[in-house]
């Protein structure tokens, strides 16, 4: 039995609910301050790995419920590039001590995975997103300016046919 056999069995589809469940919930929640994004970063990398694969073995007739799963996850790595954008740009950031720049270096390394998984997952989904999906994360206040202009400028210029459909899709 193969993998993409596997992920239509049921089996991976309880397992991308549940990682789904485990992001949203508990890793990256919506009232979480940016520092959060620090601590969790290790797993939600791995996390968003996972899913990441999960997402690129669903068969096209294998859909993940958009309404349950799909858009809070979007929301949470919307919300993952807004936080890194504003730990990046935090007050103290430029000041560093000698004997900090080792363990930053990385904890840096462990950022930019968790950045690059994200960019790189978000950009697969949302050139999938329809239009009625992009309303919906509008909607639910997960797609906002303040969340928008961090993730297209995370995406840009490498994944610009994702943030070119997402710009379509919202005009």
């Amino acid at each position: 039995m193969g993998f993409r056999h596997w992920v239509r069995r049921g089996t991976g589809q309880a397992l991308w609910t549940f990682l789904c469940e485990v992001v949203c919930e508990d890793l990256c929640q919506p009232d979480d301050p940016p520092f959060v994004l620090q601590e969790q970063k290790g797993l939600l990398v791995h996390a968003l790995a996972v899913l990441s694969v999960l997402y690129a073995c669903q068969d096209q007739e294998a859909e993940h419920s958009e309404a349950d799963t799909l858009l809070p996850l979007v929301g949470s790595m919307l919300r993952v590039l807004q936080y890194h954008r504003e730990v990046s740009s935090g007050p103290g950031q430029k000041e560093k001590k000698d004997g900090q720049e080792e363990e930053e270096e990385k904890v840096d390394e462990q950022l930019q995975a968790l950045i690059q998984t994200t960019v790189e997952f978000l950009s697969d989904i949302i050139t999938d997103l329809t239009k009625d999906a992009v309303c919906e994360l509008v909607t639910r206040g997960y797609l906002t300016e303040k969340t928008c202009v961090p993730a297209v400028g995370s995406m840009l210029p490498q994944f610009s046919p994702a943030v070119h459909h997402l710009v379509f899709m919202l005009s």
